[in-house]
């Protein structure tokens, strides 16, 4: 398999763990990262779908399917906690916007 269809398809899994992880669990283990807080704009930080539940089941799918991205599982937890801050960052723009989700 081509290496950038092996990093594709891997930072595509890390990504779609935390809505999986939400799935399979609804409620349960759901803490908001930003613990409901709200940002000086009165809007809350990251919001209640950002969670310590999604970035841990990113990066313990990460470690999993190191084999598939051909490094060793510290690349991988680093690659998956990486992706997760991204995608964090771009909730937190978003929130300062006012743009849906």
């Amino acid at each position: 398999m081509p290496e950038i269809i092996r990093v594709v398809a891997f930072l595509l899994w890390c990504n779609f763990l935390p809505p999986l992880a939400n799935f399979l669990l609804h409620e349960r283990l759901s803490f908001p990262l930003d613990a409901n807080k709200k940002w000086f704009d009165g809007l809350p930080v990251l919001g209640p779908h950002k969670t310590y539940r999604g970035v841990v089941a990113a990066i313990a799918g990460a470690v999993l399917a190191s084999p598939v991205l051909g490094a060793g599982w510290q690349i991988a937890a680093i690659c998956a906690l990486l992706s997760m801050s991204g995608d964090l960052l771009t909730s937190f723009i978003k929130r300062r916007f006012r743009l849906q989700s």
